[in-house]
């Protein structure tokens, strides 16, 4: 049977799941978390943190305990307003994060152990976010919005990985761009305009080798790669949908909540799925196994909580990024949560009487929350006075 904790309900027992709470949480008070990579057997984050009256670009290690182990904070972007949107690992380990600094964009590289090894931003011309960030080969490719007066574009950027510029490639009818990967086939690149969204493949030279509109019924969540193939993620009314770049539904998941946001995705190992997001004030985290198709789910503590990210963190584990808003300032909260447990158990009712066999004593089983299985119920009898043995069952 599935459903290890039960409880008795008025007239009938009822199976639930047990609590799945996080094994650690860090507060980190004055930090705007964005994006979040387990790599090397540490955790990173990067977002902004406030001093001076500036926020500036923020980077910081914990270890699988959640102890920090270093945290820094990129030179280059000192004089003003500055935040980290994306990050990622590059071939040899290093880190890459992605943002803006002022209006321009911001793009860095540091060490494992924290070490600045270079920084760039483009200040001159038309104002650059960016929006993502990915390693591939001997290259970096960045995804950006670019404002052009009133309109925006979506463009693809590709810097080699010591910085120095290669290409700029506008992706037409983009007016974001949202997402980039380094898969088999070379680099994707998740875009939206007018007209809809749709994935795109890059060559090494920036030249868009080939384009797959998105289903409309689908909006895109994210872009990720599961054994070097690339993975849409996207919510389409009350399910998660996992897509091919062509289209394809891989894969759908009910969603936990139909009413409730959700922000992020991630795909961990053996087809576990997790997703983030939250609802009125509470954040909100779902892991989908791959045996089973009903989400386990929690609620992020807190009194104005947004689940911003999520990822694997190893064991079967995840990482959750949330932003408590809560008295005028801002919290954001890094948290690991262990494997969901095992939909499995068993519950011995109470003794209760039943008569002398004339009369049916009415008894209610409840079963919520579970996607397969079976739930067995034994009734034994025994002689009054008598428990040692059942008469019968």
């Amino acid at each position: 049977a599935h459903g290890p904790a039960v409880r008795a309900g008025g007239r009938g027992l009822i199976l639930a799941d047990p609590a799945w709470t996080p094994v650690w949480e860090v507060e980190l008070p004055g930090v705007t978390g964005a994006d979040l990579v387990a790599s090397g057997g540490l955790f990173y984050l990067a977002g902004s943190r406030e001093a001076d009256g500036v926020r500036r670009i923020w980077l910081a290690a914990f270890s699988p305990r959640g102890e920090r182990i270093w945290e820094t904070r990129a030179r280059a972007y000192w004089d003003t307003d500055s935040h980290a949107t994306a990050l990622a690992t590059g071939p040899g380990g290093d880190l890459l994060l992605t943002g803006w600094y002022g209006r321009a964009l911001a793009l860095a590289a540091f060490s494992r152990d924290g070490w600045e090894l270079w920084s760039l931003s483009r200040e001159e011309g038309d104002s650059l976010l960016g929006t993502d960030v990915a390693a591939t080969g001997d290259s970096v490719l960045v995804a950006a919005v670019k404002w052009e007066g009133s309109r925006t574009q979506g463009v693809l950027l590709c810097y080699g990985l010591d910085g120095s510029f290669r290409w700029e490639s506008p992706l037409p009818e983009a007016s974001e761009a949202m997402a980039v990967a380094a898969g088999d086939g070379g680099a994707w690149v998740l875009w939206r305009g007018d007209g809809g969204w749709a994935v795109s493949r890059v060559d090494p030279d920036g030249r868009i080798a080939e384009t797959h509109p998105g289903p409309g019924d689908i909006a895109p969540l994210d872009l990720l790669v599961r054994e070097g193939r690339p993975v849409v993620v996207g919510s389409g009314g009350d399910r998660l949908v996992l897509l091919s770049p062509w289209g394809e539904i891989l894969r759908f998941l009910p969603r936990w909540d139909p009413g409730a946001s959700v922000r992020r995705a991630a795909l961990g190992p053996g087809g576990d799925v997790a997703a983030v997001g939250w609802k009125d004030e509470r954040g909100r985290v779902a892991v989908w196994t791959e045996t089973c198709g009903t989400p386990w789910e929690a609620t992020i503590p807190g009194r104005s909580v947004r689940a911003l990210d999520v990822a694997p963190a190893g064991e079967g584990g995840w990482l959750v990024l949330s932003t408590d808003r809560a008295d005028g300032g801002v919290t954001s909260r890094l948290s690991r949560w262990a494997p969901p447990p095992e939909r499995r158990g068993e519950y011995v009712s109470p003794f209760f009487p039943c008569g002398n066999g004339r009369r049916p004593v009415p008894l209610r089983v409840e079963v919520a929350g579970l996607s397969h299985g079976t739930v067995g119920v034994i009734l034994e009898a025994f002689a009054e006075g008598d428990t040692s043995q059942p008469r019968n069952s």
